[in-house]
């Protein structure tokens, strides 16, 4: 295993095409977690939609998944679906 000596959060920003709306885009954040050894990527705005992987892209496609599924289910269940927020920042920092 790579040994990790910082930890890096960054966001992705990715388009999802929500029913009855225009392109959107929600902010992805994507960060390592020692605590599980694996990067985790959360979408802030879709509350507890998060997957992780072994690779910051891995942990990417996997959150793209949950979106889609936790969009589905909003619609199916006629939840509402949040506008996405901006926030598009860098923040790096050493552990």
């Amino acid at each position: 295993m790579t040994e990790r000596r910082g930890a890096v959060s960054f966001l992705v920003f990715g388009p999802l095409l929500v029913v009855g709306r225009s392109m959107t885009e929600y902010p992805i954040e994507i960060f390592w977690s020692g605590e599980v050894e694996a990067y985790i990527a959360d979408v802030p705005d879709l509350k507890y939609c998060s997957a992780h992987g072994p690779t910051p892209e891995a942990a990417l496609r996997e959150v793209r998944l949950a979106m889609a599924a936790w969009l589905e289910t909003a619609r199916e269940l006629g939840e509402p679906i949040p506008l996405p927020t901006m926030r598009p920042t860098l923040i790096a920092r050493a552990s």
